[in-house]
């Protein structure tokens, strides 16, 4: 009697152990999912910020080019344009 009273709480126990074990293996789970969802999202915004500096230097590119053509008009020592020929 007393027998099966031990081998009763046994069971218990264990069962409450596996109980907290397979909660635990959720917790963790649940954290590698939000580590792997940050990772990700960092990983984005990497990607983004690349993005971004990509096109402002192609845009400093474009401006430093549009304003050497423009100083280049200005320049008194280059030559002046060949006058235009109107045919007709």
């Amino acid at each position: 009697m007393e027998q099966r009273e031990r081998r009763r709480e046994q069971s218990e126990r264990k069962k409450e152990q596996s109980e907290r074990r397979r909660e635990q293996s959720e917790r963790k789970k649940e954290q590698s999912d939000r580590r792997r969802e940050q990772s990700e999202r960092k990983k984005e915004q990497r990607e983004r910020r690349r993005e971004q500096s990509e096109r402002k230097k192609e845009q400093s590119e474009r401006r430093r080019e549009q304003s050497e053509r423009r100083n280049h008009r200005v320049l008194p020592n280059s030559p002046p344009p060949p006058p235009t020929i109107w045919s007709g």
